[in-house]
């Protein structure tokens, strides 16, 4: 797969950024195994074989209706709490 590629130059081209985000648009509300999802799979696909696999990519989820698309979305949120204490210590000589 080439991701990283994909990710290094959306991260240098904005034009390239831009299509990426409006066909990634597109293939989400046109479901998978549409022709938008096929469009975007092939900057992501290596070989013929592996743009097979992707554009394909859960099938079975496309025979639920046209445009029917499941999309998980994981936010993990970290707190850290730190405790800082300070200790004056005056000392007077007579």
């Amino acid at each position: 797969m080439k991701i990283q590629d994909v990710v290094n130059q959306t991260l240098t081209d904005p034009q390239f950024a831009q299509q990426i985000q409006a066909q990634a648009v597109q293939a989400a509300r046109d479901g998978v195994g549409s022709a938008a999802w096929h469009t975007l799979a092939q900057h992501f696909a290596s070989d013929p074989n592996e743009l097979t696999r992707l554009s394909s990519l859960n099938k079975g989820m496309a025979a639920a209706g046209p445009g029917t698309t499941t999309t998980t979305i994981t936010t993990i949120t970290t707190t850290v709490a730190c405790t800082c204490t300070t200790t004056t210590t005056t000392t007077t000589d007579f």
